[in-house]
């Protein structure tokens, strides 16, 4: 492709389609995904459950079907098979077609969300499965075009971290500059210069005391 086209997603993402019983031999022993946090991290462990099981290659790439709009995807890269429920699902993928960075941030994407809303009944609200995603047809730039975003959407976001990190160091000195002023003002620091000229100036405490007198 040397321009945007339309296609469907299943033309470049390719279901493992296999299920098994949860006491099927051929996944027993092998690790859990019990979870893939928002920045695609895998979680693996060794719980039971009842519910049926997909197998998972190393460099597959591994999407939940419940939060699958807010980033719970990404490549599992462990040396060994492992197995999670039918709430994921496992794919290859054809990286002659795909980045899959610039598909992470795709499905993410408001324009992704649109097309659920537009093709899928129930919407985003709905498990993604692959019979939901694979149909979709989504306005895709060639791979090297997929690169050059990804590449500049990195960029933008290292740009906009170091602003964050800045705003909150000028925070944190601002904070301890207020600090700082009231310090010596509680302590005449601020004035003293002041009072070295006008040494027959009455002190504050003093002033406190004669107000508080003639009150009484």
């Amino acid at each position: 492709m040397t321009q945007w086209q339309k296609v469907k997603i299943g033309d470049f993402l390719f279901e493992r389609k296999e299920k098994y019983q949860p006491d099927d031999e051929k996944i027993a022993g092998l690790g859990r995904i019990s979870k893939i946090d928002f920045s695609g991290s895998f979680h693996i462990a060794q719980k039971p459950s009842n519910t049926k099981m997909i197998l998972i290659c190393p460099d597959d790439l591994v999407i939940s079907g419940i939060n699958v709009a807010k980033g719970a995807m990404g490549i599992y890269r462990g040396d060994q098979n492992v197995k999670a429920t039918i709430h994921y699902s496992s794919y290859t993928f054809d990286e002659r077609k795909i980045n899959v960075a610039y598909f992470k941030r795709f499905l993410k994407s408001a324009e992704f969300v649109k097309l659920l809303q537009e093709q899928v009944k129930g919407g985003i609200k709905t498990e993604i499965k692959p019979k939901h995603l694979l149909p979709l047809e989504i306005n895709l730039p060639s791979i090297e075009k997929q690169k050059i975003i990804v590449k500049k959407l990195k960029s933008i976001e290292t740009e906009e971290n170091d602003l964050k990190q800045e705003i909150v160091l000028q925070q944190t000195l601002l904070k301890k500059l207020r600090q700082q002023i009231l310090q010596e003002a509680i302590e005449g620091k601020l004035t003293q210069d002041w009072r070295i000229k006008n040494p027959n100036t009455e002190p504050a405490n003093e002033l406190l005391k004669r107000i508080q007198t003639e009150k009484q």
